[in-house]
């Protein structure tokens, strides 16, 4: 399979029919959600606070 340059710009109902999804008109409508892309992703709240409050004592950690 050749992966061909995609424009950012394509609609994702485009991108769908170039990936070969059998019905990309149908996905779209089901999957995406315009309004919910606009929301900036945030972290879990405090998720981080445990791994940073490590680092900050100089303790090994090791994050997968």
């Amino acid at each position: 399979m050749t992966l061909r340059p995609l424009p950012c710009a394509a609609p994702r109902c485009e991108v769908l029919a170039l990936l070969d999804v059998a019905d990309p008109d149908d996905a779209c409508d089901r999957w995406w959600d315009g309004a919910a892309s606009t929301i900036p992703v945030q972290p879990f709240p405090g998720i981080l606070a445990g791994p940073l409050a490590l680092r900050a004592q100089g303790t090994a950690v090791s994050v997968v």
